[in-house]
């Protein structure tokens, strides 16, 4: 333990004073002197053997002072804030601490931004969330999925193209009035309806039968993928060859057979399980998700950018430890994910935004309700963490005190029974039609 004491500076900025007994710092010196007595090779003595004036002589008593300030500062910085319940953001600003003197108290200031606590709107909370049981509905999408894989294509001799159509088409191409890299395709089975090319490309061929010629016309919009083309003109002259409808196959069980299944109720039967050992899995996570993310739209503040980079630079930590255990090299995650660096980087910054927003707001709904953490909670916590960490309940104990963790894990726990009370209050509506 250490004496602190709190003083608020502006509005999010507090100062901090900690003070430490003479008795650990004149244990500091000591462990000071020790550990450099290891690093520095004073002639004639081996590696920790040196006599402490020969260690003062050799680099001066204020290094060794100083070395046991910043070890002091490390030491008990966290456990200073711990005390005070301070939870803090952003990078800390440590003014000059007094000269450390052996024998004498030693105190140092900082000045630090606390992290914002902020409102909601309203604690009604409502969602829509599909049957925990599988439906006729997801069983029907399912088999229409298969009956798309297995669609065949059959010819259409006794009408112009419609939307939807597969059309053999061959065409010439000009940018601006000029030729470039891939102006010309023969003879392409191209698949209306999916938005492949633009409108006005489909637009030429709807209507048009074998042996047509047609023409399309049209500004190549920007969308930050195309900048070389943007704002320039293409041109088609295209030949229709040959129109195909996709034929769906009759749900029966030759169907089913086809799609790997031994008749139709047996399909029904296994597409049935699956998707009940889907949502049995993730259920009660996706109802969560929603349960937050509506709360979070609630909250009264925003997130602050300290805030969210911290837990941006925690989540990427966490991501590339899984990735060493993995024997993974970043770049080959890259390669698998098909994304670059950039693009990671802003994914993760989306990512770290919303969970910074939605611990907002679940401490926000906590404070509301006065939610708090009990010593019964805590004491809970301690067996979950002692067991994951396999060691005993004290020692748990004890290294959290040591690293000043006992007011990030209340806050967790406040979370928690935020997130308990939300699935016990709001408004949870079953809707088929709810994905």
């Amino acid at each position: 333990m250490v004496k602190t004491n709190v003083e608020t500076v502006e509005d999010s900025r507090t100062k901090l004073t900690v003070t430490v007994e003479a008795g650990k710092v004149d244990e500091a010196i000591k462990a000071a002197f020790k550990k450099l007595a290891k690093e520095v090779r004073i002639p004639g003595f081996r590696p920790g053997k040196a006599p402490r004036k020969m260690l003062e002589q050799a680099l001066g008593s204020d290094y060794v002072l100083s070395q046991a300030a910043e070890d002091l500062i490390n030491d008990t910085y966290a456990l200073a804030l711990d005390q005070e319940g301070l939870r803090v953001m952003g990078e800390a600003n440590f003014e000059d601490p007094e000269d450390l003197v052996e024998g004498k108290d030693f105190a140092y200031s900082v000045v630090v931004e606390t992290r914002p606590t902020f409102g909601l709107s309203s604690t009604d909370i409502e969602i829509k969330m599909p049957p925990r049981e599988t439906t006729e509905a997801e069983i029907y999408a399912q088999i229409e999925d298969s009956r798309e894989r297995l669609a065949g294509l059959e010819p259409v001799e006794d009408r112009a193209v419609e939307a939807d159509d597969f059309v053999m088409i061959s065409f010439t191409s000009t940018l601006d009035g000029e030729d470039y890299e891939g102006s010309s395709i023969d003879k392409y089975m191209y698949e209306l309806g999916r938005g492949y090319m633009p409108q006005e490309f489909e637009e030429a061929l709807i209507g048009a039968n074998p042996g047509d010629k047609v023409v399309a016309e049209f500004v190549v919009e920007d969308t930050g993928a195309n900048t070389e083309y943007a704002g320039k003109t293409l041109h088609f002259d295209i030949d229709v060859h040959e129109i195909k409808k996709k034929v769906l196959p009759e749900v029966n069980d030759d169907f089913a057979v086809s799609a790997g299944f031994e008749n139709l109720e047996d399909m029904r039967k296994e597409i049935k399980e699956y998707i009940e050992s889907q949502k049995q899995q993730s259920y009660d996570r996706v109802m969560d998700e929603r349960l937050v993310s509506e709360l979070a739209d609630k909250l009264e503040g925003e997130a602050p950018e300290a805030l969210v980079e911290s837990r941006k630079a925690s989540m990427k930590r966490e991501f590339e430890n899984m990735l060493k255990e993995r024997d993974i090299e970043f770049d080959q995650y890259l390669a698998m994910s098909q994304i670059d660096a950039e693009q990671y980087d802003a994914d993760l910054s989306t990512q770290a935004h919303i969970a910074t927003t939605n611990d907002l707001a679940l401490e926000a709904l906590a404070a509301a309700q006065k939610l708090e953490a009990t010593e019964d909670d805590i004491a809970a916590e301690f067996v979950e963490i002692a067991d994951a960490l396999k060691m005993s309940v004290e020692a748990a104990r004890a290294k959290w005190q040591e690293f000043g963790l006992n007011t990030s894990l209340k806050d967790e726990v406040a979370r928690k029974k935020a997130l308990t009370w939300l699935r016990e209050n709001a408004k949870v509506t079953i809707d088929e039609e709810a994905m």
